[in-house]
């Protein structure tokens, strides 16, 4: 067996939530002076790279792997992630949440033989939604070693299935992110600013609504009675909706808004 008692940690992500979510993990640990690799999996291409480098940071490595299905993803990364396991073994691997990047990461780490952290467990809805993101994250609870609950009720939900060892409820890393930029807006006003003026058109003389409606569960139907909610209440508000490039969720909304 490889000592891994100097290797580093090697953490796997793809999309966009991911980077922001894992961020504010990668400078805490970096700043205790651990050596961590981040590795791209390629998922969300240039959104992840944007969303990494709000918080200063850049991917070690970016398998460039993005495919139309969650099975084609981890079907394509799965054998890569285990041959860069195994030629440079890490003290661990941590995952976070529930995409295809994350469950190809954790049975990468199991197959190739190396404890598992996994960030944001316990997570349920108590049904088979969102597919296939419920299933990933059930999936993960049977691989990892460690499970960092964000709440007590995620904790719970994981004891309810026979994990209770190497359970710790930790709080949500997305808060933590929030406050890191809360923090960097408030210290540089330049960065403030820039910050604030894609909204500077916006009227404030009505309420303000965000929304984000890209959840593969709202696609067709639904996806048409979301719009159709929000077009009504831009009567009322203001509607702020980032539009996610994917043909499947743009498409119907520029067409309808």
């Amino acid at each position: 067996m490889a000592d891994r008692s100097t290797s580093p940690i090697l953490i796997v992500s793809g999309t966009r939530p991911e980077a922001v979510k894992l961020a504010p993990l990668v400078l805490e640990l970096r700043a205790r002076g651990a050596a961590v690799r981040l590795v791209a999996t390629g998922q969300h291409r240039e959104m992840f790279g944007e969303a990494l480098a709000g918080f200063g940071l850049v991917a070690d490595d970016d398998l460039g792997v993005m495919e139309a299905t969650p099975e084609a993803q981890v079907a394509a990364l799965l054998p890569r992630l285990v041959d860069l396991i195994r030629h440079q073994p890490p003290a661990c691997v941590v995952v976070q949440g529930d995409t295809s990047s994350t469950l190809a990461g954790a049975l990468a780490a199991r197959y190739a033989g190396v404890p598992l952290a996994h960030v944001e467990a316990g997570l349920r809805t108590g049904s088979l939604d969102p597919h296939p993101e419920e299933m990933h994250r059930r999936l993960i609870a049977q691989l990892a070693d460690w499970h960092f609950a964000p709440t007590p009720a995620a904790a719970a939900a994981l004891a309810a299935e026979g994990i209770r060892e190497g359970v710790h409820v930790t709080g949500n890393t997305g808060i933590d992110a929030l406050l890191l930029m809360a923090a960097r807006l408030d210290a540089d006003g330049r960065l403030a600013d820039a910050a604030v003026a894609p909204f500077a058109q916006v009227p404030r003389t009505r309420p303000w609504l965000l929304a984000t409606i890209h959840r593969r569960e709202n696609r067709g139907r639904q996806l048409a009675g979301v719009l159709a909610a929000l077009a009504e209440l831009a009567g009322e508000a203001e509607v702020l909706l980032p539009v996610h490039p994917s043909p499947a969720i743009s498409g119907p909304v520029l067409a309808r808004l």
